[in-house]
């Protein structure tokens, strides 16, 4: 038989996630542009091999770190794009249209909307 979860464990480890995500937010805005950026120089022909290389590197620690604090769309999200700029030939229309899913997916639920990702 299992042991029930301590209350105010629970509680004190929702506050502390909710600090790091509030501390977290600049630096995964930071690199959600750097995302955008990097799919419409890609969408202009324009994206070079360390662009690319750097934009798949983002999204794979976008992907870690969205999953750990619970956002499992947008980690899925940013697993796709990690895929696509690893690829080295990306989709254009693709990449503009995923990093838009995944800004929209956590504008939503910083709105509390689709909270139960």
């Amino acid at each position: 038989m299992t042991e029930p979860i301590n209350t105010d464990i629970a509680q004190k480890t929702a506050w502390m996630i909710a600090w790091l995500w509030e501390r977290s937010q600049p630096q995964v805005e930071e690199r959600l542009r750097l995302l955008e950026r990097a799919a419409a120089a890609n969408r202009q022909g324009e994206m070079e091999d360390e662009q690319r290389s750097a934009a798949q590197d983002i999204a794979h620690k976008l992907a870690g770190s969205l999953g750990m604090f619970g956002f499992l769309l947008a980690s899925k999200i940013a697993s796709e794009l990690e895929q696509l700029f690893e690829s080295g030939n990306p989709d254009p229309g693709l990449l503009v249209e995923l990093t838009g899913q995944l800004r929209g997916s956590l504008e939503r639920r910083e709105q509390g909307i689709g909270s139960r990702e």
